[in-house]
């Protein structure tokens, strides 16, 4: 059986890392024998950032050629009505013919700008899945957060028809995706706790008079979803005055500042570019602060983690790691699934603050850390325990997953 991971831009992204790693393990340990094969936009940098797994092997995603003899063909294609699903996506698709199942992976990867109202969707995650299907195979989602369609409801038909019609199972990772898609009347999805929970290992365990570390992770993605337009060098001010009256309130140490998405080549998207910026703004305002350096990735990170008293995280992923090594962790959220993943996690919303009312509303913000920090301890005991109904409750996607490929399988053979 080839089992193709597909859906991400590349492991730079350290939440996309875990998810490779954790799904090809599950799916080596029940099904041996299969291939399990990541479709990567960035071969080589992936293979080093994974060349200690190997229940997964890396194929490259060629792009297909943009010349205009090419153009000319696909326009051809469009006019003749040919399958448009080929001609909408950017890469070569010989793969899909030999996919048995398509395992779309990524968390954020269905997800619509706030600006976007009237566009048509054209998410070439669909289109693959659409070919794979074409093929035979099966399409299944995994570790998914699904973002709100309502203020374009032309996208928002595609994507249902796209999980009615196409996908034969999704395994969604937060509540507030599970229960949009049910109020639209889809059917075939599951609420798991998100893979990376799998990724487990170091845990968190301070010493009494332990240095007070302040761990940050901020996006310059985030700032793209919030209300307010500013500057880049705005950004970087507001963001520095949050981190240094929380510095100063909480009477911390000193700052860790934490990348979770390291890529130099778009910038746009590059936490440590961004953080570099902050870190020479609170060196200005002589407050210690340091800068995980390098990209030690989803696991190698955890290193630095485990050091923090408190981290506060934009980056889905990072909360979730943070989480895993038993931190107290704060989502600073510019999305409305983070709330559904801090109450997966926590049992309540407390632990989850919309970036939006944090700029404006920064009063009660500091009230609730201190509240946090005070209870620091206790959260710490709590997430030893819930660390591992966490990764039980990732494990048992497992079994939903395996349940649907065993029961097409047995139909077949009837």
């Amino acid at each position: 059986m080839n089992i193709y991971l597909y859906g991400i831009g590349g492991v730079y992204n350290y939440g996309c890392e875990a998810m490779v790693r954790s799904i090809s393990n599950q799916f080596k340990l029940i099904y041996p024998e299969s291939k399990v094969i990541y479709k990567t936009f960035s071969y080589e940098k992936d293979f080093e950032a994974l060349k200690d797994v190997s229940t997964v092997e890396l194929e490259p995603a060629v792009r297909k050629s943009r010349n205009i003899f090419a153009r000319g063909v696909r326009f051809i294609g469009r006019k003749l009505k040919v399958n448009m699903d080929d001609f909408r996506v950017g890469i070569k698709t010989d793969w899909t013919k030999k996919c048995d199942v398509l395992v779309v992976i990524g968390g954020d990867v269905f997800d619509l700008m706030p600006t976007n109202r009237d566009k048509p969707y054209l998410n070439e995650r669909i289109f693959v899945s659409n070919l794979v299907k074409s093929h035979g195979g099966k399409v299944l989602l995994w570790g998914i957060s699904v973002g709100n369609f309502d203020h374009n409801p032309g996208a928002k038909q595609t994507l249902i028809r796209y999980f009615k019609d196409t996908v034969d199972f999704a395994v969604i990772r937060d509540e507030k995706s599970y229960k949009y898609l049910q109020d639209a009347g889809v059917t075939n999805i599951a609420l798991y706790s998100d893979p990376a929970y799998m990724v487990r290992s170091i845990q968190c365990s301070l010493e009494p008079n332990a240095e007070k570390i302040l761990g940050i992770n901020l996006s310059p993605l985030a700032n793209r979803y919030l209300n307010c337009s500013k500057t880049e060098d705005e950004w970087i001010s507001a963001w520095a005055d949050v981190i240094e009256k929380t510095y100063k309130l909480l009477r911390y140490d000193s700052v860790l500042l934490i990348p979770h998405v390291v890529n130099l080549d778009y910038l746009r998207d590059d936490d440590f570019t961004y953080l570099e910026k902050i870190r020479s703004e609170l060196k200005r305002r002589n407050i210690k602060t340091d800068i995980v350096q390098g990209t030690p990735g989803f696991v190698g990170i955890k290193q630095d983690l485990v050091k923090c008293s408190l981290i506060l995280s934009a980056r889905m992923h990072c909360c979730v790691n943070a989480i895993t090594c038993g931190v107290p962790t704060v989502f600073l959220s510019y999305s409305p699934k983070s709330v559904g993943m801090c109450k997966h996690v926590y049992g309540t919303d407390e632990m989850c603050f919309d970036l939006n009312d944090l700029l404006n509303e920064q009063g009660i913000f500091f009230e609730k850390i201190a509240g946090i920090d005070r209870h620091s301890a206790e959260i710490r005991e709590y997430l030893k325990v819930k660390n591992q109904q966490l990764e039980a409750d990732a494990k048992k996607a497992v079994s939903s997953v395996v349940a649907i490929l065993e029961k097409d399988s047995h139909e077949h053979c009837e």
